[in-house]
């Protein structure tokens, strides 16, 4: 969109990718003099401010009802002491604490919600009617928004709307008409975040070193003298390297994320892809092998040095599920599952039946566990197994916590429990062992890699 603003005020001529994917920033790095660092600031709140209004308005919202305390604004600013030695990393670590600082604090305070509330987000009061429905500002400009950008070819966000389109949750679950009855109505969510992104943009997990970026013949020249030792030192972060970092994770957001997801998908949908963030609404058969792709394509472009990584959650749900309570508890599973329990690098799965408790399994990517898991995933494709695997797999429970049991014993046990269910490969039952173990005997795992595999 910036881009898209760009070349309409200035006349340029800036490559546009993938228009139609939302990837929003809300947050940026910049230099500017000391003395024009307020002025700066209030005149790009007041332009957020005055733009966010003109929105509401060409929504057609009332004037009395229009919102001005939505957005909270926080900005910090550190001098530059080119005299010090690392002054641009000194300085960037400093803004970062100070920016988190002021955030404990909002800069404007909401006014009081009163009165009934908005039915879809259940937050600001209901002011505004939208067919028979009363909603909130906030909700009734997103859903007005739309129509009118696809109307208005003046503006900027034109382009972006012209020819959105969302897939019915009903028909990403496989139903061909709404009165098909044959499919099994689920479908995944698939939400995505780097690790530890405020150590890679405080240059902690970058492992270039200037040789790295030096020309090769210079290097062969004058690598091996003395004075220029500093060539095999670790590269320091710079504006330039931190612009770098930036375009990087923008071609994995606005190039390979969205052709994988469009390649692979089939109707699924890309939904938000911005900067280490992906959020996507996938059918089921290739939801696994899409998450893997972005998970592998994230470090083709950002490396694979230590502590760099990227985290997923998938939820597999049924379509009839509120769509804004799915988003919150995948918000849930990629921090609190992925991240901490199964400490990032990871990808965890839920399985939310309409009957039954939530089902869980977890791993960390490139482990015996994932490949296992995904070997059992491909196994199940297309065949029949029995009902009652989770169930015969439980029952090996008080002999798997025998003292002294080694490995092998434990997959002869359960290379003889799946004969009961059916599996007599003796390759798969090692791999339901695998993904057993890997979560604290869960025994719900082959029953998530059966529902991928299509046996419901």
């Amino acid at each position: 969109m910036v881009y898209e603003w760009l070349n309409k005020k200035y006349e340029w001529n800036l490559e546009i990718s993938n228009p139609q994917i939302a990837s929003f920033p809300n947050k940026f790095v910049f230099i500017c003099p000391p003395n024009k660092v307020k002025e700066t600031m209030k005149s790009i709140e007041g332009n957020i401010q005055k733009e966010w209004l003109r929105l509401q308005e060409l929504c057609d919202i009332k004037k009395e009802n229009l919102s001005d305390d939505y957005f909270n604004y926080s900005w910090a600013s550190t001098k530059l002491n080119r005299e010090a030695e690392n002054f641009y990393v000194d300085a960037h670590a400093l803004a970062q604490k100070l920016l988190a600082a002021c955030k404990l604090k909002p800069s404007k305070i909401r006014k009081s919600q009163n009165g009934e509330k908005c039915p879809l987000c259940g937050e600001y009061s209901a002011k505004e009617f939208d067919k028979e429905e009363k909603l909130c500002v906030i909700c009734a400009t997103k859903r007005r928004l739309p129509e009118k950008m696809m109307n208005a070819k003046a503006e900027i966000l034109h382009s972006t709307f012209k020819d959105i389109g969302f897939p019915d949750t009903y028909f990403l679950a496989g139903a061909k008409s709404k009165e098909d009855s044959t499919q099994n109505k689920y479908y995944a969510i698939l939400l995505m975040d780097g690790d530890k992104m405020g150590d890679l943009i405080n240059g902690e997990t970058i492992d270039a070193k200037y040789c790295d970026v030096v020309h090769p013949k210079i290097k062969e020249k004058f690598g091996n003298k003395t004075q220029y030792s500093f060539f095999k030192d670790k590269r320091k972060i710079t504006p330039d390297v931190h612009s770098s970092i930036s375009d990087y994770l923008n071609k994995f957001t606005r190039e390979r994320v969205a052709k994988i997801v469009e390649t692979l998908g089939g109707k699924g949908k890309l939904v938000y892809a911005g900067g280490d963030d992906v959020l996507a609404i996938l059918p089921l058969e290739n939801a696994l092998e899409i998450t893997e792709q972005i998970s592998k394509a994230y470090n083709d472009i950002l490396g694979y040095a230590p502590g760099i990584s990227i985290s997923a959650a998938l939820l597999l749900v049924h379509h009839k599920e509120p769509l804004r309570e799915v988003i919150r508890e995948a918000h849930e599973v990629l921090e609190e599952i992925a991240k901490i329990k199964s400490k990032r690098n990871s990808v965890a799965i839920r399985l939310k039946k309409r009957s039954g408790g939530d089902r869980d399994f977890y791993c960390r990517w490139n482990s015996e566990e994932y490949k296992s898991f995904k070997n059992a995933v491909e196994y199940f494709k297309g065949k029949e197994v029995s009902s009652s695997l989770a169930y015969n797999l439980s029952k090996l429970k008080p002999a798997l916590n025998v003292d002294g049991i080694t490995q092998e014993q434990k997959e002869k046990l359960f290379e003889y429990e799946c004969k009961h269910s059916g599996i007599t490969d003796k390759n798969i039952a090692k791999d339901l062992c695998n993904i057993c173990l890997a979560c604290d005997l869960n025994f719900e795992a082959p029953i998530i890699a059966k529902f991928l595999g299509g046996v419901k």
